[in-house]
């Protein structure tokens, strides 16, 4: 009897020591491939949710790529059985062209994240400036306060009142008035550069309700044009600087205007 459940011990031993060889022999002859160096030898879970690649494998837990001695390529995935919550593995016949896409896949996957995290961080480094108030210096004509308001990217209008200097003229009865003017003016930019420095041409008009010391009135339209460089950032300075040309009346004038003010 004691003979008999020695051979039988014998065997079993026989038998699962041949089964560890032929496994260990079967493992020391695939060569594991590695499909990009983003996840190394081996996929685990973490890369798997990163990067998307076995969301239907319920209870995945790693997985690998290899080529066996008789020179095919597999995938083996290794899984929690959902009934009885042992490990499992699955193996699948690839392709080797497959197994390249799938490492490009991942590579592109990590650069498009990265492209998208640059473009994310320059859109938070630029904003694109709003409202604006500056003051105007030898401008439309001599000095005026603007409110600067943005349409779109490369256009812009203000809305000011600048201040026409007192001079003295003569009437029709060839007697000396004095004439002052306040002149509300709209004018239109369109600006061309990137971010905070712009190149921009402007025009717009004015009504000019010019004031007499004998309290008459008359209206002509002012007509303004500019030609100049653009500073504006968003919440910080505006300037700007740039030839004015200017019609009043009979008169042409020709500037070199500056601004000053504070872009929201």
């Amino acid at each position: 009897m004691l003979r008999k459940y020695s051979f039988l011990i014998f065997l079993f031993v026989t038998i699962t020591e041949f089964s560890y060889c032929q496994i260990y022999e079967q493992k020391a002859e695939r060569e594991i491939i590695t499909i990009s160096e983003r996840v190394g030898k081996e996929i685990d879970q973490k890369e798997n949710q990163k990067f998307k690649l076995f969301l239907n494998i319920i209870g995945f837990q790693s997985a690998v790529y290899f080529k066996s001695s008789d020179n095919k390529y597999f995938l083996e995935i290794s899984y929690l059985d959902n009934k009885t919550g042992e490990l499992s593995l699955k193996k699948i016949e690839q392709s080797e062209a497959s197994i390249k896409n799938r490492g490009l896949y991942i590579d592109r996957f990590v650069e498009g994240q990265q492209e998208e995290s640059t473009q994310d961080s320059i859109k938070l480094v630029y904003k694109e400036p709003g409202t604006a108030f500056f003051v105007e210096l030898i401008g439309k004509p001599f000095s005026g306060i603007n409110v600067d308001f943005r349409i779109n990217k490369s256009s812009r209008f203000s809305l000011g009142i600048a201040y026409y200097y007192s001079y003295k003229k003569e009437d029709e009865e060839q007697e000396e008035i004095e004439v002052s003017s306040f002149i509300p003016n709209i004018v239109y930019y369109y600006l061309r550069g990137e971010k905070n420095k712009r190149f921009e041409i402007g025009a717009g008009l004015g009504v000019t309700p010019v004031w007499h010391k004998d309290y008459n009135f008359d209206s002509p339209i002012f007509f303004h044009s500019v030609i100049g460089y653009r500073y504006q950032k968003k919440d910080g300075l505006l300037f700007r600087i740039g030839l004015t040309f200017n019609k009043y009346d009979d008169l042409n004038l020709f500037f070199l205007g500056i601004s000053l003010g504070y872009s929201l």
